[in-house]
């Protein structure tokens, strides 16, 4: 075989062989391999197992190892022979290793010992800063260190690139925008922030962050403060209501004007309805209301539920019609009804104190052949004909259209002759 051709076919060799070394792979899923030179252990494995393999036998075994040496070193200090610079290899997850050959500006130490420390409470903000993309971090305290730092390092991989960058962050900085120039949602950004300076043998893990991930984190937080905000609305209204119940807000809008002071503050007076609905009980609280803040103590069953519970409903209606000087009576169908001795079956204490109050008032009338305590009211929306009414009930005052003829009731004029 001519020297010439044996020379070519060395050289082919040897390049096959360098590019099977290199293909090694590294620790991490994407290990970016700088390493340069062949250990002379390596050299020397890789041309004894060429020559060995060299069935032409042209020249020795030790000359031909020779040779494979020699033409090892030229290579490596060609640049362009340099096969393995930068070359990344792809795996399921991704980290970098020496990071001197990387194309970056952070250079490591071989001075200082200690691997990367990586920063705490890394997020990715892909939304805020477009194209860019916002990186920030929780500031490292230099006080609670025990190793001398001077800045960050900021390692990134933009998508499926395989290359990584790395940009020296100042100390008192804890954001940065990563150019997006290059950057296609929904690819990854491949992230990682350490202390700087580190050790250039250091391996750095890069964590993926996915801007899926971070939409679908963003649309939780919103979901769950719109939750919140309804919940809270829910719990507001809960709360006006149960105070409407106990002391509903006067509709201004509908009451008279203020009334005249009453001709005595120590008068009490009772307000006696039957409790049609909740509506119709508001509104009935809310006229109570309107004579309680013009001076006349006037007494509702829900404003005293705790008294009512100590002495029981029908001992407690009974002892506040006789206290009182006058008795507001609500008119309404159930009401009438009741006051006719149409007693329903009704297991509603609220029904069963409204029908013995009524049996108190009309045994009041009967005894006096007087209907000057009571005050028949009747509300717009609840009208009653005066047809089968009860004999005390037969006066009544509109409201709030009558109101002040009420006013003068309340206070003993007219009063009402007896029949």
């Amino acid at each position: 075989m001519p020297n010439g051709f044996l020379a070519i076919t060395e050289w082919f060799s040897v390049s096959v062989l360098i590019l099977l070394g290199a293909a090694t792979p590294s620790t991490g899923t994407y290990g970016l391999m700088h390493d340069k030179n062949l250990s002379e252990t390596s050299s020397d494995s890789l041309c004894h197992l060429r020559c060995a393999k060299d069935a032409s036998k042209v020249i020795s075994v030790e000359e031909c190892v020779q040779s494979c040496q020699r033409k090892l070193q030229m290579m490596s200090l060609d640049p362009s022979h340099d096969v393995i610079k930068e070359r990344p290899l792809i795996r399921h997850q991704r980290s970098v290793g020496n990071m001197n050959g990387i194309r970056n500006e952070c250079k490591g130490s071989s001075e200082t010992t200690r691997d990367a420390v990586h920063v705490k409470r890394l997020s990715v903000n892909f939304t805020a800063k477009k194209p860019d993309i916002k990186v920030a971090w929780e500031a490292m305290d230099s006080s609670k260190t025990a190793f001398n730092w001077t800045a960050y390092a900021l390692i990134y991989q933009v998508g499926e690139s395989k290359l990584a960058n790395c940009k020296v962050i100042p100390k008192n900085q804890t954001n940065y925008l990563v150019p997006g120039d290059h950057w296609k949602s929904p690819d990854p950004l491949h992230l990682a922030v350490v202390a700087y300076p580190y050790h250039e043998q250091s391996a750095i893990t890069l964590e993926a962050f996915n801007p899926k991930g971070t939409a679908k984190l963003i649309s939780s937080i919103v979901g769950g403060l719109i939750a919140g905000m309804a919940l809270l609305l829910i719990l507001y209204a809960a709360v006006k209501w149960k105070r409407s119940r106990l002391c509903p807000v006067v509709d201004n809008g509908r009451m008279p004007p203020p009334a005249p002071p009453p001709s005595s503050t120590k008068d009490r007076y009772y307000s006696c309805y039957y409790p049609e609905s909740d509506a119709f009980r508001q509104r009935v609280a809310s006229i109570v209301n309107y004579f309680r803040e013009n001076g006349y103590n006037i007494i509702m069953d829900v404003m005293v539920s705790d008294e009512i519970n100590s002495q029981g409903p029908t001992r407690w209606g009974e002892s506040q019609i006789r206290k009182a000087k006058k008795v507001l009576i609500f008119l309404s169908p159930g009401l009438v009804n009741l006051a006719l001795d149409d007693r329903e079956d009704s297991q509603s204490q609220d029904v069963n104190r409204v029908w013995i109050e009524l049996e108190v008032l009309r045994d009041l009338y009967t005894r006096n052949r007087s209907a000057s305590k009571m005050v028949c009211i009747t509300l717009p929306d609840m009208p009653v004909t005066s047809e089968g009414l009860p004999l005390w009930a037969k006066v009544s005052y509109k409201w709030p259209d009558d109101a002040l003829e009420i006013l003068k009731r309340l206070n003993d004029r007219p009063m009402i002759l007896p029949v």
